[in-house]
């Protein structure tokens, strides 16, 4: 029913780290406003020539009940979830 995890950027803060990003985090068709942290991992020549390439992560954790996601709560699932982009 809900075969797709979305995320759209409205806001980027430069920090000591890397980057926050604040946008709308969609899944299980519930949507919130949340902000990652973003960090830059690595730069090189892009595979098919003609300039460079960048590489960034982000790894969070959400809780699926957030989400309505409730199943197997409190005691068969855990709620905690780590998402690494």
């Amino acid at each position: 029913e809900f075969p797709e995890i979305t995320f759209k950027s409205s806001a980027v803060k430069r920090t000591e780290k890397g980057w926050e990003v604040t946008g709308t985090f969609t899944l299980h068709g519930v949507s919130k406003e949340i902000t990652v942290p973003v960090e830059h991992v690595g730069t090189g020549p892009a595979p098919r020539g003609g300039g460079t390439i960048a590489g960034f992560e982000s790894i969070f954790t959400i809780k699926r009940s957030d989400f309505g996601m409730k199943y197997g709560l409190p005691d068969a699932l855990g709620d905690e979830v780590k998402i690494h982009i």
